[in-house]
């Protein structure tokens, strides 16, 4: 997945996060009404299940249609990188998204939601300007997108192309949160033999 910048190799970035940022977390968008909207719920809601129990680093938040709501969670936490998972919708006007003929997104700035990828309007830039004022410093932030099919207002599943892709992402948050808690458990193993 290439395009600039923007979209980069999901497993690199992620790898790169977990290891470099005291406090991380990940915050889930969505409307469980609409579909494929609900992906975000579904895949902070699996890892919360899965990373048991969860380190005093990491917040993990259903944070749904307001994100506002943990405005000042998030500052009491101190965080250091905001990871927010959402459904993207793209248009035919998004050519050069369409092209890559690819379902998840990775972005490191939530400016682009201003190109109306987002189904919400909620403006996350702005949403991080202001963690970084109260906070007094910068944020790291990744955005995940993944790409939405079916949006029908009322439906409470995801389509199957979503949840393969949603459990394929929980899969690799999974394995690198595994290989970070390894890692360190044999740091700690060979300070105790050297003393």
């Amino acid at each position: 997945m290439t395009n600039g910048n923007l979209v980069e190799n999901i497993q690199k970035i992620l790898t790169e996060i977990f290891y470099s940022h005291k406090k991380i977390a990940i915050m889930g968008l969505g409307s469980e009404i609409k579909g494929d909207d609900a992906v975000g719920i579904y895949i902070v809601e699996q890892l919360k299940r899965m990373i048991q129990p969860l380190p005093a680093n990491l917040r993990i938040i259903n944070a749904s249609l307001m994100p506002d709501n943990f405005f000042y969670d998030l500052i009491s936490f101190n965080v250091d990188c905001l990871i927010v998972i959402d459904a993207l919708y793209i248009t035919n006007r998004q050519k050069d998204y369409e092209s890559l003929n690819s379902d998840i997104f990775v972005f490191r700035t939530f400016s682009f939601l201003n190109e109306s990828f987002s189904t919400h309007n909620i403006s996350l830039e702005t949403y991080k300007k202001l963690l970084e004022n109260k906070l007094n410093k910068k944020i790291h932030t990744i955005f995940i997108g993944i790409r939405g099919y079916e949006f029908e207002f009322g439906s409470t599943v995801l389509s199957k192309k979503v949840q393969e892709n949603a459990d394929y992402l929980i899969t690799i948050f999974k394995s690198i949160w595994k290989k970070r808690i390894s890692s360190k458990s044999e740091v700690i193993k060979n300070d105790f033999k050297r003393s």
